[in-house]
């Protein structure tokens, strides 16, 4: 795993909370409209978003492969080289 520093971890959180200010005018708000494939990623000990979140979220994109590390928790910050790793080959198929 990668050193994630507090740089690291600030800097995701204001992307975060930048992302949350916004959330209606960049769309976040509602189901993304694409026939693009989509690759959701959960981990199973995630405080933030537990199993109904996930059903819930897997229902609007029907057609999402489904990503679930068996712990990570939220940020998955423990899990970066497979979670790169997952990313890359989904984005190369």
């Amino acid at each position: 795993m990668g050193h994630v520093d507090k740089r690291t971890i600030l800097g995701h959180f204001r992307l975060v909370a930048e992302m949350a200010s916004r959330i209606g005018e960049l769309g976040l708000d509602r189901p993304l409209a694409t026939d693009h494939p989509v690759l959701a990623v959960h981990a199973a000990d995630d405080e933030t978003v537990g199993p109904e979140a996930r059903r819930a979220m897997l229902a609007t994109y029907p057609k999402a492969r489904a990503l679930l590390f068996e712990s990570g928790g939220h940020e998955l910050f423990s899990r970066q080289e497979e979670l790169y790793a997952a990313i890359g080959d989904f984005l190369r198929e």
